[in-house]
C-alpha cells in the first residue's frame, strides 16, 4: 500500500484560507489574566454569585512564586519549584470533588500537544472543593455543598483528614483524567493552595525564575495557550517593549481585523506584502510564498469556513486559535482543522509572515482520508495521477471540483449517508 502523504505541504491546501477568518479581537492585556474575570460556564456556584476572585488572591502576574513543599502521588516530599527549574511551567489546581476541574483539565491535552517540550504542565491536587459531609472551603459558613453533578456521578467524598486520604483521592482523579499531566499533591496545611490563589481550578504560567507570566482564576486551556505564545513572541523580540512598538500600528491592525470580518478578499489581500510567507510549526527555512500556488482557488471551491475561537494581539502580531471546516473535511467526515496562527506585521503595517501551529484533532486527517483515497486509487487511478501526483495535492479550482465529485461518488458507492455540503457543487 503506498504511503499516505499528508505532510506540511499538503496541509497547506486546507489551512491557507486561515489568512481570511472572521476575527474578534481581545485586548493584549487579556492575555495576562485570561478570561477568568468573566463568569465561567460553571456549575460550582449556584445563582449569579461566583465567589471570590481567585485571580486576585495569592500571587499575581509579575510576582515570584516562592518555594512550596508538596508531595508526589507516592507521598514523597518535593519542591513545587522543580516544575519550572529547567523550563517554564503551567500549574493547575484541582480536586476530585470539583466538577469544573474534572471537565477542564482534560482540555490540557491539546495545549500540551502544542506546547510540546517548551513547557512543563503540572496538576496540583488541593483541598476538596465539594466534600460530602463537610463544609466547602468556598462556602465555609453554609455547611455541606455537594453539586448536582457530583450527585449524578456518585463522587461523594469527605474532606481528607490525613495526607494518605488526600493522596488516595489524588490518585483517583489522576486515573480519571487518564494521566493527562503529572500531578503533585498539596500538604494538609494547604500552603500551596493558599499561595497560588485558594481556588479550585486556578492556572498559573511561570517562567524559569518562578515569575508569574499569566494567571487565571479558572483554567481556560486555550487562553493560556495564547498567553504562552504571547510570552514567546515578546521574548523573541529584540525590542525592549514589543507592545509599545506595536501601538502606533493599532489602527492599522484594527482595520485589518475589520477586513477579515468582511471576508472581502480584495480588502484582505491589500494588507499582505507581496513577499509574505507562511511557516508550519516553526519558522525554519524559507517558508511558503503565499502569492504562489492554487490554494486560494481550492479553498473557494471547497467552501472553506473558519471560526476564530480565541484571539489577541502581541506587539505587531495578531494571534488566533482557529477552526476550519470545508466540503473536503465534511465528505471524509473529518472534524476540521484547529490551529494557532500568528500574523506578523512589519513597520509599514503589512503582513509579512504567518506562522501556523497545528493542534491535534481526533480522529486525524490521515485516518479520515485514507478510506476515500484508497477507493479512488483503485477505481479512478487515471484521475488520481492528475489530482494527486506523487501523493501530493495539486491545488486548483479544477482539482478541488474533481476531488469533491469523487468523494461524493465514493460516499454513494460505499453506502455512506448524504452530507450536507456548504453549497451545491457548481
Amino acid at each position: 500500500m503506498p504511503r499516505l502523504a499528508w505532510n506540511r505541504a499538503a496541509t497547506a491546501a486546507f489551512v491557507l484560507a486561515l489568512l481570511w477568518p472572521l476575527v474578534t479581537l481581545d485586548s493584549a492585556a487579556a492575555l495576562a489574566t485570561p478570561r477568568s474575570s468573566q463568569s465561567p460556564r460553571r456549575d460550582t456556584a449556584p445563582g449569579p454569585a461566583r465567589g471570590p476572585d481567585f485571580e486576585q488572591q495569592g500571587v499575581r502576574v509579575g510576582d515570584v512564586v516562592n518555594s512550596l513543599e508538596v508531595h508526589t502521588l507516592d507521598g514523597d516530599k518535593v519542591d513545587l519549584a522543580t516544575a519550572w527549574k529547567d523550563k517554564p511551567a503551567l500549574i493547575v489546581t484541582a480536586s476530585l470533588t470539583c466538577p469544573i476541574a474534572r471537565r477542564e483539565c482534560p482540555r490540557l491535552k491539546s495545549a500540551m500537544d502544542v506546547l510540546g517540550k517548551d513547557v512543563n504542565v503540572i496538576l496540583l491536587y488541593t483541598i476538596e472543593a465539594h466534600p460530602k459531609g463537610d463544609a466547602s472551603p468556598y462556602r465555609p459558613d453554609q455547611g455541606e455543598w455537594v453539586t448536582p453533578q457530583n450527585q449524578r456521578e456518585g463522587i461523594l467524598k469527605p474532606q481528607p483528614k490525613t495526607l494518605g486520604e488526600r493522596l488516595a483521592l489524588a490518585r483517583d482523579l489522576h486515573e480519571r483524567l487518564a494521566g493527562v499531566a503529572p500531578m503533585y499533591v498539596d500538604s494538609m496545611e494547604n500552603i500551596a493552595w493558599k499561595a497560588l490563589g485558594s481556588g479550585p481550578n486556578v492556572a498559573l504560567l511561570v517562567d524559569t525564575n518562578g515569575k508569574v507570566i499569566a494567571k487565571q482564576g479558572w483554567l481556560d486551556a486555550d487562553d493560556m495557550l495564547l498567553a504562552w505564545f504571547n510570552h514567546r513572541i515578546a521574548g523573541a523580540s529584540r525590542e525592549p517593549d514589543p507592545d509599545a512598538l506595536g501601538k502606533p500600528l493599532r489602527p492599522r491592525l484594527e482595520a485589518f481585523i475589520e477586513s477579515l470580518k468582511s471576508d472581502d478578499r480584495s480588502r484582505i489581500d491589500a494588507f499582505f506584502a507581496p513577499d509574505a510567507r507562511m511557516w508550519f510549526g516553526e519558522k525554519t527555512g524559507e517558508g511558503i510564498l503565499l502569492s504562489e500556488g492554487g490554494w486560494r482557488e481550492w479553498d473557494r471551491e471547497m467552501h472553506a469556513a473558519h471560526t476564530i475561537e480565541r484571539s489577541s494581539m502581541s506587539g505587531r502580531s495578531v494571534l488566533v486559535i482557529s477552526h476550519e471546516i470545508s466540503d473536503f473535511a465534511r465528505l471524509v467526515e473529518f472534524p476540521g482543522w484547529r490551529a494557532f496562527v500568528a500574523y506578523d506585521f512589519n513597520a509599514d503595517g503589512m503582513v509579512t509572515a504567518v506562522l501556523y501551529q497545528p493542534m491535534p484533532i481526533t480522529p486525524s486527517m490521515n485516518e479520515c482520508f485514507k478510506p476515500a483515497l484508497e477507493w479512488v486509487r483503485h477505481t479512478h487511478a487515471e484521475d488520481l495521477k492528475a489530482i494527486y501526483p506523487k501523493d501530493q495535492f495539486a491545488p486548483s479550482a479544477e482539482t478541488a471540483r474533481r476531488w469533491r465529485e469523487l468523494l461524493i461518488e465514493w460516499r454513494k458507492t460505499t453506502g455512506k449517508p448524504d452530507i450536507d455540503l456548504a453549497q451545491k457543487p457548481q
